[in-house]
């Protein structure tokens, strides 16, 4: 009987189930967050263009990392304490992320400790900045990008800060 099915309607057959399971795989999967620094974490338009993979989740009882990869290529994760506070960010991609959204309201004390660095002499990569709570490592060039930024007292005891955003 399968002789007479013609080998065109069969592969044709076989995309469709894999493009339907694909769907309710993705359907089924929860919503992931985008990372903004000290902010509770808040779901991303499932239907958002600037999204090229699916997130990727681990966790304990300490924390949740979730992962995502967005258009740019950038591969971005974010920390969670178990309240759903974003304790830590990380990135690693051809470009740099948009730092003033993924920093949040810590944005302006990076921006400051940047200049300030810059005024004593200090220019270009890496990027280390501690101050008022907030550390951000930094470095690359193009096409490899990569740093982190968590919040000292937000973040969870009995963990290594280091071991978790590298």
């Amino acid at each position: 009987m399968s002789a007479l099915i013609p080998q065109t309607m069969k592969t044709d057959t076989l995309k469709g189930v894999s493009a339907m399971l694909g769907c309710i795989v993705w359907a089924l999967s929860p919503p992931f967050a985008w990372a903004v620094l000290g902010q509770a974490t808040t779901t991303y338009p499932s239907n958002a263009a600037s999204v090229f993979s699916a997130p990727m989740f681990a966790a304990n009882d300490l924390y949740t990392m979730t992962a995502v990869t967005i258009d740019s290529g950038i591969v971005i994760k974010e920390f969670t304490r178990p309240d759903g506070l974003v304790f830590a960010v990380s990135w690693r991609g051809p470009v740099l992320p948009d730092l003033s959204s993924l920093l949040g309201t810590y944005f302006p004390v990076f921006m400051q400790a940047n200049e300030e660095a810059q005024a004593t002499g200090r220019r270009g990569s890496p990027v280390s900045v501690a101050k008022d709570g907030l550390v951000v490592q930094a470095s690359g060039r193009r096409p490899h990008f990569f740093g982190y930024a968590y919040v000292t007292h937000l973040t969870p005891s009995g963990i290594n800060i280091k071991d978790v955003v590298q």
